[in-house]
């Protein structure tokens, strides 16, 4: 098995030659929210129900509120219960991503047409900040 480059971002740099895009640009976009990596799903957590994905915010915060007035319903009877501080909602975002920063051709007799190390790195903005 291959060993994991010793510095993901400069492998990433490496493998795509042209682009001008720095660290700090990506950290940027990212912060700004700019990264292709933006929130592609959102979550709602509720220790007796489990962990929820949804498509949209709006699902998301929906499903929330509505577990909320049900243990407010719940509460007005029984008391609330002892969990109720771990219901949370949020968006599931993107810090680093998979990337191929090594492909080179396999040897002869290899079952794989391809070698490829592959290491997380910082998700690249489409548009600098």
């Amino acid at each position: 098995m291959s060993e994991k480059p010793t510095d993901p971002w400069q492998e990433f740099l490496a493998a795509h030659p042209g682009e001008a895009w720095t660290r700090p640009e990506v950290e940027a976009a990212f912060r700004a929210g700019l990264s292709r990596c933006e929130p592609t799903a959102w979550y709602v957590f509720d220790p007796e129900d489990g962990f929820e994905t949804f498509t949209t915010e709006a699902e998301a915060r929906a499903r929330a509120d509505e577990i909320m007035e049900e243990e407010s319903d719940r509460a007005a009877e029984d008391g609330w219960r002892d969990d109720i501080d771990m219901l949370e909602w949020g968006a599931m975002i993107c810090h680093e991503h998979a990337v191929c920063v090594k492909r080179e051709p396999a040897e002869d007799g290899s079952s794989f047409d391809t070698l490829e190390d592959w290491a997380l790195c910082p998700p690249r903005s489409e548009t600098k900040p």
